[in-house]
């Protein structure tokens, strides 16, 4: 089992960045904002039609945000965590095989701390039974700084879209004779079905 030296700046357990309200993440979401754009990959992201000034100042907060936690690891930090997983996954290579892929990989290796944290290296180590290539390695950690990519993209265009006020309805002036009469019969309606309805029971305990 080769063993190698891991005195170096620690790994945390985890990074954590502050979660978008719930505005903010529909807004980025791919549930609802999509465009098709012929000719490409089919439907693609577009920030919603309207976006109120108040997304649009979090998106800005949170970018600026995650673009700083988005920046390359420090070099220190990245080799502590290759050397452990190296411990972890490196089998019967000898040791200095492995410190030498450590160091080239530690070099070359730009991906931001969330990527080397206890629970990536952890996740690594299932996934490979061996010390990784260069191209698998890259490839996970890229699988793990993606989606935190594609949300800073997303709110930087939240942030820089045009401030739209949610589309009304025409004013009541502006409606024709017909549409008000049916507007009126809609409501009349309406008000009977309520009145021939069942009343709501009343609760057995009084509220609280």
């Amino acid at each position: 089992m080769t063993t190698l030296p891991t005195k170096s700046p620690g790994t945390v357990s985890q990074l954590s960045l502050p979660k978008p309200s719930k505005y903010l993440e529909a807004a980025i979401s791919d549930l609802g904002n999509q465009n098709y754009n012929p000719g490409a990959d089919g439907y693609s992201w577009a920030p919603p039609a309207t976006v109120s000034s108040q997304t649009k100042a979090e998106a800005s907060r949170l970018a600026e945000v995650y673009a700083q936690a988005l920046q390359p690891a420090p070099r220190g930090h990245v080799m502590h965590w290759l050397a452990q997983l190296g411990v972890l996954c490196a089998g019967n290579m000898p040791a200095a095989d492995a410190k030498v892929k450590i160091q080239a990989y530690g070099y070359d290796l730009e991906f931001p701390a969330l990527c080397f944290t206890d629970a990536t290296r952890a996740s690594a180590t299932r996934k490979f039974t061996w010390f990784p290539s260069f191209a698998e390695l890259t490839e996970h950690l890229e699988a793990i700084a993606r989606p935190y990519r594609i949300q800073l993209e997303r709110m930087r265009r939240i942030s820089s879209a045009e401030t739209k006020a949610a589309p009304r309805g025409p004013k009541w002036s502006a409606l024709t004779e017909a549409e008000r009469k049916a507007h009126n019969e809609m409501m009349a309606r309406l008000k009977s079905e309520l009145a021939s309805s069942e009343p709501i029971p009343k609760p057995l305990y009084p509220a609280i």
